[in-house]
């Protein structure tokens, strides 16, 4: 599956390193060119160094999770966005 992350922050990083271990293909965002590239020689993930900053996540954690066939857009932790992630491959 095709992911996109927006920031290598605490919550970017958790989720790049499980979905990368599953084998995922991953392009991640940021706007520093430092912790991309950082980011980029840990992970085997793409990166785009630009500023998408979402800050209902830097106030309580959540993520948002958009189905690419639906549209249908949910804010949800990031467990929980893992979970959400790993249901839609088993279609």
């Amino acid at each position: 599956m095709k992911i996109i992350i927006v920031g290598c922050g605490k919550i970017g990083k958790s989720m790049i390193h499980s979905l990368t271990a599953e084998g995922h293909d991953v392009l991640v965002i940021d706007k520093n060119a430092d912790v991309l590239n950082e980011t980029t020689d840990i992970y085997d993930v793409m990166g785009i160094c630009g500023n998408a900053v979402d800050f209902d996540t830097l106030e309580n954690g959540t993520v948002t999770v958009r189905d690419r066939d639906t549209m249908e857009q949910i804010r949800v932790s990031v467990d929980e966005a893992i979970k959400y992630i790993e249901e839609k491959l088993e279609f």
